[in-house]
C-alpha cells in the first residue's frame, strides 16, 4: 500500500490509475480487516475516482474507519492571560470538502 521508491506511486495508486475495480477491491478488502493500519493519506487522493466507481468495498472500507486522533478524545484547559479560564472542546468531524457536493 505504501508508494515504491523509483516511481513514487503505491499498488494502491496503480490499480486506480489502471480503473482495476478487483485489484481495488481486494486492497481495500485487506484494508478493512486490517484495522490498525494507517493508509488514509495515501488513499484520500483517490476518494473522487472511488466515490464515481460506486464499489460496496469502498463504502465499507469507509465505514470501517474509525481512527480517532488523541486531540478529538479529550477535552483540555487553557490558561489565558487573564482572569478567566476558557474550555476547548475540540470534536472530529467527517467533512469531506466542497468536491463532493
Amino acid at each position: 500500500m505504501y508508494p515504491s521508491i523509483e516511481n513514487g506511486m503505491s499498488p494502491f495508486d496503480t490499480a486506480v490509475k489502471r480503473k482495476s475495480p478487483k485489484s481495488i477491491e481486494a486492497m481495500l478488502e485487506m484494508l478493512i480487516s486490517l484495522p490498525d493500519l494507517r493508509v488514509g493519506k495515501f488513499i484520500r487522493k483517490h476518494y473522487t475516482d472511488l466515490f464515481a466507481s460506486g464499489l460496496d468495498t469502498f463504502d465499507r472500507y469507509l465505514d470501517s474507519c474509525m481512527f480517532k486522533h488523541p486531540r478529538m478524545m479529550k477535552t483540555e484547559m487553557f490558561k489565558w492571560e487573564g482572569d478567566q479560564e476558557e474550555m476547548l472542546l475540540d470534536h472530529h468531524t467527517g467533512y469531506l470538502g466542497d468536491a463532493f457536493k
